[in-house]
């Protein structure tokens, strides 16, 4: 018999004061919108916190109507906008899931400074690239497996959300006249940096989080038991990508956060 890693967490280190000295949480939210008012507003907003500052990672909480924002120690937003509320959090008085996801997010961006080619995409979320191929000069389709952290409710137990994700270039849903159509439009855009194997929630991107036909949707299998396994087609697997975000997790943070999965 093989043990294998699953997705469900045994258990979640959290050092506060190991993290204080590295990272900073700032809420962001709209002071007296609507619920209404708010979501027709927050399109952009994720877009502008990128750029206002040194953002490590965000997490948007719709029961709150706000935008968590991790930061390196000592930074701060430059969001000038008076209908805007920006509040310095404490990372002791989080929610577990929220602090967990940030962690998690802020990976790539961590260790993008000790990498040259790192083979993460950094959007609202932890993305790993099992494959990418090129798409009639108007762009590649980026295949992607997505890690996130969630709470299983059935049985009561935190657990990791591993599923394929796939980016694809605006021009390749363009009708024939060159109109993109109305639920492709509305979609949330991203910007693609190649060179830095980054790509970043932008207004203005030419991507977007969406296959380009339906019933055939890229698909990531679990792991593979027949023919010749290696290292790099292991790599290309769910199971594979698990163990690569347990690696990462550990040269990110040493110490100050782990996760340990059941098996």
């Amino acid at each position: 018999m093989t043990t294998v890693l699953t997705s469900f967490i045994e258990h979640t280190n959290i050092d506060h004061e190991l993290l204080y000295e590295r990272v900073t949480v700032t809420s962001v939210s709209y002071k007296s919108y609507s619920q209404e008012k708010t979501e027709r507003h927050i399109s952009t907003l994720a877009t502008r916190i990128y750029r206002s500052g040194p953002v490590l990672s965000l997490v948007w909480q719709r029961k709150a109507q706000m935008y968590w924002v991790l930061l390196p120690r000592g930074k701060a937003l430059q969001l000038d906008d008076a209908s805007v509320s920006i509040k310095p959090q404490g990372l002791d008085t989080l929610p577990k899931w929220i602090i967990t996801s940030l962690l998690m997010r802020a990976i790539p961006r961590l260790l993008q400074q000790d990498e040259g080619d790192p083979k993460r995409l950094e959007a609202d979320g932890l993305y790993y690239v099992v494959d990418r191929k090129t798409l009639n000069g108007t762009g590649n389709i980026i295949t992607t497996v997505n890690i996130d952290s969630a709470w299983c409710e059935p049985i009561q137990n935190p657990r990791l959300t591993v599923k394929t994700v796939t980016f694809t270039p605006l021009q390749a849903h363009e009708n024939p006249d060159g109109r993109l159509p109305r639920k492709i439009a509305k979609e949330p855009r991203y910007s693609l940096d190649l060179l830095g194997q980054n790509i970043v929630r932008d207004g203005s991107g030419d991507y977007v989080k969406r296959a380009l036909w339906r019933k055939t949707k890229n698909r990531v299998p679990a792991f593979r038991l027949n023919g010749l396994v290696t290292l790099e087609s292991y790599y290309k697997t769910r199971l594979g990508v698990l163990s690569l975000f347990l690696d990462d997790l550990q040269r990110a943070y040493g110490e100050a956060f782990s996760i340990t999965l059941k098996k």
